[in-house]
């Protein structure tokens, strides 16, 4: 899912908030897994906007804009290969704002 509502929350321990709709397919995913990945683009905008139509619910989001997934090296989540940075997140808290839920992630340090 492209996200805009991606922020820090804190630096020790390193934690991201991540503001997603309960009627998105990636809220769904999160809930049963715990966990998510933050991908960093640079020359993907396309891909990225092409993106935010398609849910991974109906098709493979991945082969239907063209990028591809690699493993994670902590998480289950998949990294999006062309991605120039990642950021691997386990759930430990998460909110209810309005019409969508805020998962706080810690990142799951390498190694």
């Amino acid at each position: 899912m492209p996200a805009s509502c991606v922020m820090p929350v804190s630096l020790k321990p390193l934690l991201l908030g991540l503001s997603v709709s309960p009627n998105a397919f990636t809220h769904e995913l999160i809930e049963k897994s715990n966990e998510f990945t933050v991908n960093f683009h640079w020359r993907h905008r396309r891909a990225v906007k092409q993106a935010g139509g398609i849910s991974s619910r109906d098709v493979d989001k991945f082969k239907a804009i063209g990028l591809h997934p690699i493993p994670s090296l902590k998480v289950k989540a998949p990294l999006v290969e062309e991605c120039i940075g990642h950021l691997e997140c386990g759930v430990i808290e998460r909110y209810t704002f309005g019409d969508h839920t805020l998962f706080i992630g810690e990142v799951q340090r390498p190694g």
